[in-house]
């Protein structure tokens, strides 16, 4: 093992004396209790440059072969002498990649660790929410079935400050408004929805059942059903069979939508 270190050593070693010369640089080690600066000049590339090789070797000594056991041939002490020099002379450079590349990969694991902590956290809220609408379906007095209803509001709308574009709280929000007799917030709300999300057939499909329910005439009813189904097919199983379109089921155009 000795012998493995110091032929990486040495020419590493002597790989960031090079750079050093070359690129007229100076590193200064800062003392840990005083604080003070102490110049290290060539002897600080040096030492970066034998930090480098260190580390590559044992990234890179895999793909090249160069196992310990194979170290005390000709061939394999070739290998590490080139890779150590050439690792130290790249000292400085080589850390900053590798720490930059560490640093992008942590970087990408916490993102998908918020991702996944963000998914919870709105499947929860939407859960917390279903269970306020069952409540105020299942309330006796209008009283508690408002209460419940607001508490199924504020749970939709905190999933959606969480996930802007999240399908299922915002059509949720919007049957909560249906629920409160609101019909023009929900239709509001929708509108907003598809402004982003243009290909969200079940906001279309429901927007239009909202619209129909406001009496705003066929014409806009269709244009959002004829969105929904040409995005989802199995929305046109239900218009038919949908109650808030009752009026339009003998209506030639809307038979003509379930062909």
């Amino acid at each position: 093992m000795f012998q493995v270190l110091l032929i990486i050593a040495v020419p590493s070693f002597c790989g960031g004396i090079v750079f050093g010369i070359l690129s007229g640089k100076s590193n200064k080690l800062r003392l840990p209790l005083s604080g003070k600066l102490i110049e290290l000049g060539f002897l600080g590339d040096a030492l970066v440059g034998v930090a480098a090789a260190v580390s590559i070797f044992f990234i890179a000594g895999p793909l090249l072969n160069l196992k310990l056991d194979n170290l005390t041939h000709m061939e394999g002490q070739i290998k590490i002498i080139s890779l150590s020099l050439l690792s130290g002379f790249a000292g400085v450079r080589v850390l900053t990649s590798m720490s930059s590349q560490l640093l992008d990969k942590l970087s990408a694991v916490d993102k998908r660790l918020d991702s996944f902590e963000d998914k919870e956290s709105v499947d929860e809220l939407i859960a917390d929410g279903r269970f306020h609408m069952k409540n105020a379906e299942d309330a006796k007095e209008s009283g508690i079935e408002l209460s419940e209803l607001e508490k199924a509001l504020v749970a939709f709308e905190e999933a959606l400050d969480i996930d802007r574009e999240n399908e299922i709280a915002t059509t949720e929000i919007a049957k909560v408004y249906r629920k409160m007799k609101k019909l023009n917030k929900a239709v509001s709300v929708l509108q907003e929805y598809v402004a982003i999300n243009p290909k969200s057939a079940r906001a279309y499909y429901n927007m239009a059942c909202y619209k129909a329910l406001l009496g705003l005439g066929k014409e806009k009813v269709v244009t959002d059903l004829e969105k929904a189904i040409t995005l989802s097919g199995r929305y046109k199983r239900l218009v038919m069979l949908d109650n808030d379109f009752s009026k339009f089921h003998t209506d030639e155009d809307f038979k003509n939508l379930c062909k």
